[in-house]
Parts: structure tokens; sequence; C-alpha cells
């Protein structure tokens, strides 16, 4: 069993990283920077499976935040709203991206099929993203 504290610290320490991460590929997704995307990929791959694993742990030692006083209780909890609040704001911006992806092929697409005489109807190529957890759902 590990000491409760650096059960802690490691839970904090991947979170921060990956909260870092997420930021800065929502960032390059934001200013349409994809060739910046393929370094990032990796490191994130890792720290997300290192935060599972931080997190695993710490639901397996419940016990360890009973060494935290309520400052760092608190603490804590402000730390993983914040980080709910950039993992969302990245799934959205990554769904968005992967919509306007799809859009623009289909418009290919369509453009493909009208050349060569098929009956099609128009897609629009840039709409409204959805927002909140209406972004996450299947269209």
């Amino acid at each position: 069993m590990t000491e409760p504290r650096l059960v802690i610290e490691n839970f904090v320490d991947t979170m921060t990283q990956l909260m870092e991460l997420l930021t800065a590929e929502t960032n390059i997704l934001n200013n349409n920077n994809y060739n910046e995307l393929e370094p990032i990929q990796t490191r994130k791959l890792h720290l997300s499976k290192a935060y599972e694993d931080a997190q695993r742990k710490l639901q397996e030692q419940q016990n360890s935040l009973d060494c935290l006083n309520e400052d760092e209780r608190q603490d804590l909890r402000d730390l993983y709203k914040k980080f709910r609040g950039v993992l969302s704001e990245n799934m959205i911006v990554l769904r968005g991206s992967h919509d306007a992806t799809e859009r623009v092929i289909e418009l290919v697409i369509d453009a493909v099929k009208k050349e060569r005489g098929s009956q099609t109807q128009s897609i629009p190529a840039f709409k409204a993203r959805p927002q909140g957890y209406k972004a996450y759902a299947s269209a």
C-alpha cells in the first residue's frame, strides 16, 4: 500500500499535466494549427493512462483523503472542477473539429455526385456547434 499523501500527489500531478496538455490541444484546434497535433498525441495517450491509474489508486485507497485538512480538500475539489471544465471544453472542440471535417467531406462527395449528375441535397458547410453535453451525443 502506498503512502496516502503520495497517492493524492500523484493524482494531482497527473491531473494537472493532463489539464495543461488538453488546454494546449484545445488552443491548437481553435487556431487550426493541425500540424502541431501529432507530436502531442503520444503524450496525451500516456498521460490519460497515468491519470486513469492514479484515479483508480485513489479510489482503491479512499482513506488517503483522510490525511488532508479541509483547505486541502477544498483545493482538491476546486482543481477537479477546473479539470472537468478543461476536459469538457476539449471534448466540445474535438467534436466540433470532427463535425467540421465530416461536413467538408460530405460537401466534396456532394460536389462529385453533382458533377456526375446524381441528385443530392445541399449540406450547409458551417453551422453552429452544439453546446454543453449535447455536443457529446451522436447526431
